[in-house]
């Protein structure tokens, strides 16, 4: 889907939703360093997450979250696509996008996603 909006052209393949859960996350390319963080949306192909720090793209990540309604634990691995620092803040949006992810984890993200869209 590429629509050209008012000041930039809309690059998503997948439709996004807002998905406010905890993540877990384990980086998986340096430190093996554990943590948590918010999410801010979802897609068939990947995140946005709020984070702490500066993470640089091309970073791998181990992701475990949950969906609203699914009590399983679900499990992609991902990659840093790109960072940009929340203003006025310390904080920063990271998006992600969904590398090794099984069928049926992108089959129930693409079901929860169709069942929020507006």
């Amino acid at each position: 889907m590429l629509i050209e909006g008012q000041d930039k052209i809309e690059r998503r393949i997948f439709s996004r939703v807002d998905f406010k859960e905890p993540v877990s996350y384990l980086f998986s390319d340096f430190d093996d360093t554990l943590g948590g963080c918010l999410s801010s949306d979802i897609s068939e192909g990947g995140f946005c997450i709020n984070f702490s720090q500066f993470v640089r793209p091309s970073t791998d990540m181990v992701l475990k979250f949950h969906l609203s309604e699914n009590p399983d634990v679900l499990l992609a691995k991902g990659r840093v696509t790109w960072a940009h620092r929340i203003p006025c803040s310390d904080r920063y949006q990271i998006g992600i996008k969904f590398e090794e992810i099984s069928v049926k984890v992108r089959e129930d993200i693409r079901q929860y996603v169709e069942s929020h869209i507006e």
